[in-house]
């Protein structure tokens, strides 16, 4: 018998609190890279940095009951907060805790406090210290048995060339449970490409029903591409997350029976990758449960 989305109770599946996949600690960021389209995307609030008093408040009203991963990034660079350790600190004794960063900053002591971290190559490429940067961050991790170390190339034009060469360049680092290499699609390309390029999935998403991301704002939004105002569930500033999630007839309503109907708004209708929480998974059964 095939189970159609329709014919579903409508609570089926839902938690009482989503897995929070993302909380960006910085807007900011002190690279301007080709393939992120962070400029494209406009808030009313253009808030910087996450208040540590946010992450207090999350704690407080046991919002990330429902998470087991965070990872604190989305548009910005997180390595620039300046209180990033003590947010670290905070959260990890509630979930496992990553970032990804563009590798400008780690010689950071709080990076050894994480369980993940991603390095964007395609961010730092052209700098002639990155390998060497990179290679010393990744011993160090190895040494202290954490974070576990994902270098990141996006799947951008000639990217195998890049790929070839960091396995070359990092063969004797390879052997660290540790570390490893990846590529990933570049995500973007739902921004940049033109719509009859675009390799749209047709797969209902499950982040409406299971995960959010926050903005450094405090804004509640429903993934990792949600960078700007264009979907925004409500405000941890004014309600708790179980508020928002639990709002009937709410923007959360609202974005699920799109899903349903298929009738999309342009941010999903672009979407390559429908339920990007599962690569959170992944990431996780791949590289981290082995380490923590």
């Amino acid at each position: 018998m095939v189970v159609k989305v329709k014919d579903l109770p409508t609570n089926v599946f839902i938690p009482d609190l989503p897995e929070i996949y993302q909380i960006e600690v910085s807007r900011k960021c002190n690279l301007s890279c080709t393939m992120c389209p962070r400029q494209l995307f406009c808030r009313k609030d253009e808030t910087e940095f996450i208040d540590i008093g946010l992450i207090d408040k999350l704690i407080r009203d046991d919002s990330l009951g429902g998470s087991y991963f965070v990872e604190l990034q989305m548009s910005g660079e997180p390595t620039l907060h300046p209180q990033l350790d003590r947010i670290i600190i905070k959260l990890r004794n509630f979930v496992i805790v990553g970032l990804s960063t563009n590798g400008t900053n780690l010689d950071l002591d709080c990076l050894f406090r994480l369980d993940y971290v991603t390095i964007n190559y395609n961010a730092i490429k052209d700098d002639d210290t990155a390998i060497r940067r990179i290679k010393k961050f990744v011993y160090e991790a190895y040494y202290h048995g954490k974070p576990h170390v994902d270098l990141q190339v996006v799947e951008m034009p000639n990217w195998e060339l890049d790929y070839q060469m960091l396995k070359a360049e990092f063969r004797h680092e390879l052997v660290y449970p540790t570390f490893n290499i990846r590529t990933v699609p570049d995500c973007f390309m739902t921004v940049f490409d033109e719509p009859d390029n675009l390799p749209v999935s047709t797969e209902l998403c499950l982040n409406p029903w299971l995960s959010v991301s926050i903005q450094a704002n405090g804004n509640v939004v429903p993934c990792c591409f949600s960078f700007g105002d264009d979907i925004v569930y409500g405000n941890l500033n004014n309600h708790s997350l179980h508020t928002i999630w639990n709002l009937h007839g709410g923007e959360v309503d609202r974005l699920r029976n799109e899903h349903i109907t298929k009738n999309y708004r342009n941010i999903c209708a672009r979407c390559y990758m429908r339920s990007p929480m599962l690569l959170h998974w992944k990431i996780f059964k791949d590289s981290i449960r082995r380490i923590v």
